[in-house]
């Protein structure tokens, strides 16, 4: 398993005094993926980044986007996305919605996988029956803890939980996952790692991500 395939870095987490230099030093790299959070403040605790943002990023970078919106008004915005291209998926929270399925739908309909997100404490047993309409099911696996957002280790168990409600899909966790923790979350079940402080704040990209695939390949 390759992490440049696998390991998703998070625009997030990077330097935004340089972010168009922070998205080409992982895109020199090898990445293939890069991880674009969408969130209002309200759905979230932070406020993220814009449409306007994401599209600078789009024309500046060759990598395939995996969109994860935090969003109170995901339906109403969804329409902002249409025609972007390189997409991965776009990843929802389903119990922000009345109607989580027409999200997902719409989201099929502009051409897109489509995603769904939970948080630790989330009944992901409710959302079987969108089995056959998402590609992924990402796990948030820190919390806003008022600690710095630390990993939760509970997110294993929870991780198997999601694979016997989704048994095809790709589990993408995400929060503070790094070179610790892992190993766990992939023997856990997770196929797609989110990493942002992990790879951004490397004083050695090369040697990180050989150290990451090192774990990936045990």
């Amino acid at each position: 398993m390759r992490g440049a395939e696998c390991i998703f870095p998070s625009i997030y987490s990077s330097n935004h005094g340089y972010l168009m230099e922070e998205c080409k030093k992982v895109e020199d790299a090898g990445f293939q993926t890069l991880h674009v959070d969408i969130q209002d403040g309200v759905c979230s605790s932070e406020i993220s980044f814009g449409m306007k943002l994401v599209k600078l990023l789009r024309e500046n970078s060759r990598m395939e986007f995996d969109i994860h919106v935090m969003l109170y008004e995901l339906e109403s915005y969804l329409d902002r996305l249409k025609g972007l291209q390189n997409v991965r998926a776009v990843t929802f929270h389903p119990q922000s919605l009345r109607f989580p399925a027409r999200a997902a739908g719409k989201i099929l309909g502009m051409g897109y996988r489509a995603g769904l997100a939970f948080a630790l404490h989330d009944p992901v047993e409710q959302y079987g029956f969108m089995e056959k309409m998402v590609s992924s099911v990402l796990v948030c696996t820190a919390s806003v803890d008022g600690l710095g957002n630390l990993y939760n280790p509970w997110s294993e168990s929870y991780i198997r939980r999601v694979r016997a409600v989704f048994p095809t899909q790709d589990i993408v966790v995400d929060g503070n996952i790094n070179a610790g923790n892992l190993k766990a979350v992939r023997e856990a079940g997770a196929t797609h790692f989110v990493m942002g402080r992990e790879i951004f704040g490397a004083s050695d990209l090369n040697g990180k991500i050989r150290e990451l695939e090192n774990i990936l390949q045990v």
